[in-house]
C-alpha cells in the first residue's frame, strides 16, 4: 500500500519558522468500525475530567488552545468564527455534549487531545494550584475529578473551576475557618459552600473518600477495603466526683474533615 504524500506549503514555515512536523504511521489497524468500551471508556472519562478541571477556565488563554488561536490569526481567520478542533471539542464538552463514536483511529484522536489539552493546563498553572498548603496535589486531582458531579445539561453553564472549589473546601477544613474568611483568590463562599452542601449530601464526599482511602491502603501492601471498622468515641468526665467516665457519640462527618486527612 503507498501511502499518499504529505505536502506542506512553503507559507507555513514562513509565518511559523519553528514549526515541527511529525508523521505517525500505523499498520494492521482495522478502522472499519468503533473500538468498543476499549476505547469509547477511556474517552468518556476524559471528557468528566474536562468538565471538572476546566470549567470556568478562559479557553482563549489555555496554553493548549491559545497557540492555535494565534495561528489562525496569523493566516487571517478570526478564531471566533473559525474554531480550530480542539478548542471546538472542548466547548462542546464543557457544554454537556457527548463525542459521538465515529471510529477507531478518531476515538483515540478525541481522547488524546482531551487528555493533552488537561496535561498541558496543569503542567502551566501548577503553581497557581500549589498556593496553599491544603490544596490538592495533581496526582490527588487526577483521583478526585472523575468522581465529581458533571454539570447539568441545559440552562447556564457551569463557570466555577471545580479544582479551585476543592482546594476552597480543604482550605476551610484543615484551617478550622469560618466560610466567609475564605481568602478572595478563591471562588465566593456562597459558591463553595452551596457545592460542598450538594456533595454532602448526595454522597459525592464518600466516594471521594473511599478512593483516596483505597489509594492509600494499597500504597501500604494492604488490601483496599477494610474488613473491619472502629467508631471513635470521644471520652468526657462528669461533674460529679467519683462518678463513671462518660462517652459521647461521635460525630457524623460527611464532608472535607474525613477526606482532606487523607489526601496529605
Amino acid at each position: 500500500m503507498t501511502l499518499p504524500r504529505l505536502l506542506v506549503t512553503d507559507e507555513i514555515f514562513a509565518a511559523f519558522p519553528e514549526v515541527v512536523l511529525g508523521v505517525v504511521t500505523a499498520h494492521g489497524i482495522d478502522n472499519s468500525g468503533g473500538g468498543g468500551d476499549a476505547v469509547l471508556g477511556p474517552l468518556r472519562q476524559e471528557e468528566e475530567r474536562v468538565r471538572a478541571s476546566l470549567a470556568g477556565v478562559q479557553l482563549t488563554e489555555h496554553p493548549h488552545i491559545a497557540p492555535w488561536r494565534e495561528a489562525y490569526r496569523k493566516f487571517g481567520a478570526k478564531p471566533k468564527d473559525h474554531p480550530s478542533s480542539i478548542e471546538n471539542l472542548v466547548r462542546r464538552v464543557l457544554k454537556g455534549w457527548t463525542v459521538p463514536p465515529i471510529n477507531l483511529l478518531v476515538d483515540l484522536y478525541n481522547t488524546i487531545s482531551l487528555r493533552g489539552c488537561l496535561k498541558s493546563l496543569l503542567r502551566h498553572a501548577k503553581m497557581s494550584y500549589m498556593g496553599y498548603p491544603s490544596d490538592v496535589s495533581d496526582t490527588e486531582w487526577e483521583v478526585i475529578a472523575p468522581l465529581l458531579p458533571a454539570a447539568k445539561t441545559g440552562g447556564r453553564p457551569r463557570t466555577t473551576c471545580l479544582r479551585d472549589v476543592v482546594n476552597a473546601i480543604f482550605y476551610v477544613s484543615r484551617g478550622g475557618i469560618a466560610w466567609r474568611m475564605l481568602p478572595k483568590d478563591f471562588p465566593a463562599y456562597q459558591t463553595v459552600y452551596r457545592f460542598f452542601r450538594a456533595w454532602s449530601k448526595d454522597g459525592t464526599w464518600e466516594r471521594v473518600h473511599k478512593a483516596l482511602r483505597d489509594r492509600v491502603r494499597q500504597k501500604a501492601g494492604r488490601e483496599a477495603s477494610p474488613s473491619a471498622a472502629i467508631i471513635d468515641s470521644q471520652s468526657a468526665k462528669t461533674t460529679e466526683k467519683g462518678a463513671p467516665k462518660g462517652t459521647m457519640r461521635a460525630r457524623k462527618s460527611k464532608g472535607a474533615s474525613g477526606i482532606s486527612s487523607l489526601t496529605r
